[in-house]
């Protein structure tokens, strides 16, 4: 999330330059990338790719039996599906 804000601020200072004459399209960027759903989204994301990330580790352990593994699977689906209820999505897994 801290690359977010030099993003935002970069395309601020490309906007305050006045020798650039496409004003419009760099207005249209921030308000795209400063709006309610964009940050949502952005957010939801890195939660969602926190926990596959978690369970990408899991199943690539070696050491791990195959029965063994559904756990972990069980675990993050149910997480999934308690992140899907609090944030109301309507979205089956």
């Amino acid at each position: 999330m801290i690359l977010y804000s030099f993003i935002v601020r970069v395309i601020d200072e490309v906007h305050n330059d006045t020798s650039i004459d496409k004003h419009g399209e760099i207005i249209f960027l921030l308000d795209v990338l400063q709006s309610f759903d964009f940050i949502f989204m952005l957010h939801l994301m890195v939660e969602i790719l926190g926990i596959t990330n978690s369970l990408n580790i899991a199943l690539q352990r070696h050491d791990r039996h195959f029965l063994n593994a559904l756990s972990p699977i069980k675990d993050i689906k149910d997480e999934l599906q308690g992140m899907m209820v609090g944030k109301n999505l309507c979205l089956r897994l």
